[in-house]
């Protein structure tokens, strides 16, 4: 065998061994998202409540796909109110979480919710889903 076939062979080697790695890694384990518990107390029962940040642009992006689907809810920004964030036990936003009348949590949406999810997920007046 030559000796530029030869390298040619190891350098083909070395890239099919190096993709197979890199599509190892990328299709490994996900962390996902704790769901923490939430201490909806503070909060008005029956009601969706819609957590923000001033500075989300994915936070924007759900508020319009919730005001399209005709979901009326309570907002609450980390800018404005970082208190009750911290008290309620947000960890991450967008969130959106349905308070039931015993003032526990009945629904929740981390992060963007789809189209398709929304069309789902109503909110009757009485804060059932």
């Amino acid at each position: 065998m030559s000796e530029p076939l030869a390298r040619a062979l190891v350098v083909a080697s070395a890239l099919v061994v190096a993709l197979a790695v890199a599509f190892v890694a990328w299709r490994g384990p996900r962390r996902r998202a704790r769901a923490v518990a939430l201490d909806l107390s503070p909060l008005e029962p029956g009601t969706t409540v819609f957590f923000t940040d001033p500075v989300c642009a994915t936070c924007d992006t759900a508020r319009a796909r919730l005001r399209s689907a005709g979901v009326t809810f309570v907002e609450v920004s980390y800018g404005s109110d970082p208190e009750l964030m911290r008290a309620v036990g947000v960890e991450a936003v967008p969130l959106v979480v349905v308070v039931d009348r015993d003032g526990g949590e009945s629904a929740r949406i981390v992060g963007v919710p789809t189209r398709r999810g929304l069309a789902f997920w109503t909110v009757r007046p009485d804060g059932a889903v």
